[in-house]
């Protein structure tokens, strides 16, 4: 029959670390575990007060603790929950730690056992929770603020058409009423298919059921197209538009990219009252590639550069001079750059215009055509 393996050696062999206190806090035993917790031999703290696994710091609140336990001895952990516990090793560096106690009746005396544990771990995943708790209520809270948004955006043009529907069915209207209530209800009803068609974007992007389809692209090729969709708008508001030659080829999703680059240029046609916007192709000496739209717009407040890429975020002076746009292009400027791994980077003085600047990894720029 095999032999079980005795109490000691049980002891020796348990996960957490775990010594005796005898009445007068002196440690008389140690089990093996202590030495790999607190780099300290058992033996050498036989005898040595509790204190000693203790910063020096606490030691005082230690031994009034000791006496409070002694006058209600019971099964229970160490200290308050709202306070962290704190182990000292041999070399005097800290740990933080979990203790329970235990009362054990001996000869008339009170004894008291220890079992400690390092608590690193324990508190490691609590402060992954309490952050991902927190990211959780900032999400509800962003999608709570953004929805209320769409909705107020949405409001306006939708009074617009129900004004002129009103109109059209009480009837008796003159050529010149029908004319003017079409040209308030065909703005309204482009502005409602434009916000629409760019939360429809969000929701694709933020739902990462988006695939990002890599190839070699032409720069020159989706500059040619930003030109021949923009070049007639800007043009409309005495705007000069021009892209810049750029030979390069990259490697990336070219419909993703244009997204990118078209929803900077609509952004920089919206808040340039005159003068151009340009599109330039920049080679640092690093080996990566900057595309830059640049405009001779109304320009950004320095404070507010780190909040512009926030969904629904309209500076204040755009948001009494420019009534068309919802602040959402450079949102879904910030989550194609997430997807496709090209940071965006922007500089900008008030009153003389913006640069947003693209910019693609070395290990992206194929080759130079």
């Amino acid at each position: 029959m095999t032999s079980l393996p005795g109490f000691a050696d049980v002891i020796d062999q348990a996960p957490d670390a775990i010594v005796l206190v005898d009445p007068a806090g002196a440690i008389v035993y140690a089990n093996q575990r202590v030495a790999h917790l607190f780099g300290t031999s058992p033996t050498d703290l036989i005898g040595q007060t509790v204190e000693a696994l203790i910063p020096e710091r606490h030691r005082g609140r230690h031994l009034a603790h000791r006496g409070t336990y002694a006058r209600d001895p019971r099964v229970r952990p160490m200290g308050d929950a709202r306070v962290a516990l704190a182990g000292r090793r041999g070399d005097g560096s800290e740990f933080p730690v979990d203790v329970h106690l235990a009362p054990i009746n001996a000869d008339g005396n009170q004894w008291t056992l220890a079992v400690i544990r390092d608590a690193s771990e324990r508190l490691r995943i609590e402060e992954e929770l309490r952050r991902a708790t927190q990211a959780a209520e900032e999400v509800a809270r962003v999608k709570g603020e953004f929805l209320a948004m769409a909705a107020h955006d949405l409001s306006q043009p939708v009074q617009s058409l129900e004004l002129a529907i009103g109109a059209f069915e009480r009837g008796a209207l003159q050529a010149s009423d029908v004319a003017e209530l079409t040209a308030v209800a065909s703005p309204s009803l482009v502005r409602m298919r434009e916000l629409l068609r760019m939360l429809i974007e969000i929701s694709r992007l933020e739902s990462g059921t988006m695939r990002v389809n890599v190839e070699p692209v032409r720069i020159a090729d989706i500059y040619g197209d930003l030109e021949r969709q923009f070049e007639p708008v800007a043009r409309a508001k005495a705007l000069h538009f021009a892209s810049e030659p750029c030979g390069h080829i990259v490697e990336t999703d070219p419909t993703l990219l244009r997204g990118m680059l078209s929803n900077l240029v609509a952004n920089a046609i919206r808040y340039t009252p005159h003068g151009e916007i340009r599109i330039r192709c920049i080679e640092p000496s690093d080996g990566s590639l900057h595309l830059h739209v640049c405009d001779t717009g109304i320009g950004i407040p320095g404070d507010q550069l780190q909040i512009i890429f926030n969904d629904f975020h309209r500076l204040e002076a755009a948001r009494h001079a420019h009534r068309e746009g919802f602040g959402l292009g450079l949102g879904i400027v910030r989550r194609l750059s997430g997807l496709l791994g090209f940071p965006v980077a922007v500089q900008s003085s008030v009153g003389q215009g913006s640069t947003f600047g693209v910019k693609i990894p070395p290990a992206k720029v194929y080759r130079v055509a």
